[in-house]
């Protein structure tokens, strides 16, 4: 396990996120646990682990160099996108990609780092991925499209997640429409629920 964690950038860079209620080592490091259980970091993984009922742990953790994420981003063949999922605030740590991806490759890397045109990153978010999945009629504005529609302001659009609070809000996003329902008004989500799951086809 010792050589797992070093494979993974170390305990101190790997985060833990429980779906237990209340559980003490939500959001520490495996070497933070380690300090508060008095237990060597691969213990931590190991026995406590799995001495402990029913334990619902998942990690996140930092092991991808910058860059090797810049010569990908590049690529023609790369699309936007994150492997994570969102997580409702209280049940679990969270990655700060679950809600900073987007506005991060919009604010960082075409805003401050220039890497592409916005233009282009806004496709590789959508016409792109839509076409890759064969989902039909999203992605695109045209007349007969899904009203899927996220406004935002080019000059400050911006991430605010950290890894020790993956909850932090964006900034920017003035407006979102999903499926025609104005979700985010003035930045400010109004808890209108107007999403459903989108088959391959």
């Amino acid at each position: 396990m010792a050589r797992q964690l070093d494979l993974l950038g170390g305990a101190d860079r790997l985060f833990i996120s429980s779906h237990e209620k209340d559980d003490p080592l939500d959001g520490l490091t495996i070497g933070e646990a380690a300090g508060k259980l008095s237990l060597a970091p691969p213990q931590v993984v190991t026995e406590y682990y799995l001495r402990t009922p029913r334990p619902r742990w998942s990690a996140f953790f930092l092991a991808m160099r910058e860059e090797d994420v810049r010569v990908f981003m590049t690529s023609q063949h790369t699309m936007a996108g994150t492997d994570s999922h969102v997580r409702i605030p209280g049940s679990g740590a969270s990655h700060p990609r679950n809600y900073g991806v987007y506005p991060r490759l919009l604010g960082k890397y075409v805003r401050e780092d220039k890497i592409m045109p916005m233009a282009t990153m806004v496709r590789r978010m959508t016409s792109r991925v839509a076409e890759q999945y064969g989902i039909r009629d999203r992605g695109v504005l045209r007349p007969g499209a899904f009203a899927d529609l996220a406004i935002f302001n080019p000059d400050t659009v911006r991430d605010r997640a950290t890894w020790r609070n993956g909850y932090a809000a964006p900034v920017g996003i003035e407006h979102v429409f999903v499926n025609g329902g104005h979700t985010v008004v003035h930045g400010e989500l109004v808890g209108a629920s107007c999403g459903r799951a989108l088959p391959r086809r």
